[in-house]
C-alpha cells in the first residue's frame, strides 16, 4: 500500500462505521396500544399491594371516576399540578413510622404520562391527595 492510502485508512474505516450505524432507516413502529386515559390513585400504609391499599380511578377528560366527586377532584387537581410529579429525593433522613399512609398516582393526565409517589416522608402531599380525592382512611368495624 502506498503511504497516502495508509494515512486514509482510519478515515475510511470511520466513514464505513458511520454509514452502517443507520440514520436512513425507517422510523420506529408506533406503540401497539395507546396509553390509557385517566389516573389510578392508590392509597395505603404500604402502597405496593398490601391488603391495606385502596385504589380509585379519575379521568379528568370527562370528568369521571369512582371517587365521591370526580368533577370536584379534577378541579382541585388542575390547581395543584405539583401533585403529579414525585418529589426529588432529598438528603434528609425520614424518621416517620412506616405505618403512615402513602399515595401512588399512575396513568395519563392531560396527555402526559404520570408516575408519582408520595410516602411517609411527604405527609403534606399525601394529605393533599386525600383532600383532592375526598378519601378518608377506612376504620375497621365502623
Amino acid at each position: 500500500m502506498t503511504e497516502a492510502v495508509i494515512r486514509l485508512l482510519p478515515f475510511l474505516a470511520a466513514a464505513v462505521l458511520l454509514a452502517s450505524c443507520g440514520g436512513g432507516g425507517s422510523p420506529p413502529p408506533p406503540p401497539t396500544e395507546p396509553p390509557s386515559a385517566g389516573l389510578v390513585v392508590v392509597f395505603g400504609a404500604d402502597i405496593r399491594g398490601t391488603p391495606s391499599t385502596f385504589a380509585t380511578e379519575l379521568d379528568c377528560a370527562i370528568p369521571d371516576g369512582d371517587g365521591p366527586d370526580p368533577a370536584a377532584s379534577c378541579r382541585d387537581l388542575a390547581g395543584q399540578p405539583d401533585l403529579l410529579v414525585s418529589p426529588e429525593p432529598g438528603g434528609t433522613l425520614c424518621d416517620r413510622p412506616p405505618t403512615e399512609w402513602g399515595v401512588e398516582v399512575t396513568g395519563v393526565y392531560q396527555g402526559r404520562r404520570v408516575d408519582a409517589r408520595f410516602d411517609r416522608c411527604q405527609p403534606a402531599e399525601v394529605a393533599r391527595w386525600m383532600r383532592v380525592m375526598r378519601f378518608e382512611i377506612p376504620v375497621p368495624g365502623v
